[in-house]
């Protein structure tokens, strides 16, 4: 079973694995290579996330957000669903506070990529 001890500090940091299984089933490849395909678009969004933001592109960080919701939310990653969604609406509302919010998006999104890779460690 998936270890969280390391990731019990703080319980929304943890993966709701059992909302994937809902979602997808229990097939192990089938789930392997839907998590892989996350951590992909975790990481590709993230850059795509720096370059908007250098060129202003406010409409851009808005549009790749609104994406990557339906792909964390759908595998559990509650606590990046919500950051993906202040930065959603911040993006609209109050792009000054932008950059602390992605900010905090890239360390959610390094997390969840250790926790999604420890998963597939032990499956």
């Amino acid at each position: 079973m998936f270890n969280t001890e390391q990731y019990s500090e703080d319980q929304s940091l943890q993966p709701n694995f059992d909302r994937m299984y809902e979602s997808f089933g229990k097939d192990k490849e089938c789930i392997k290579m839907i998590l892989l395909l996350v951590v992909d678009d975790l990481k590709l969004t993230a850059q795509k996330f720096e370059i908007f933001l250098k060129k202003g592109k406010l409409d851009e960080i808005n549009e790749a957000a609104h994406k990557l919701l339906g792909t964390t939310a759908s595998v559990g990653l509650d606590r990046l669903t919500a950051v993906t969604r202040n930065i959603e609406t911040i993006s609209k509302s109050n792009p000054s506070d932008l950059r602390h919010y992605l900010s905090i998006f890239k360390s959610e999104s390094k997390m969840a990529e250790r926790m999604i890779n420890d998963y597939l460690l032990e499956h």
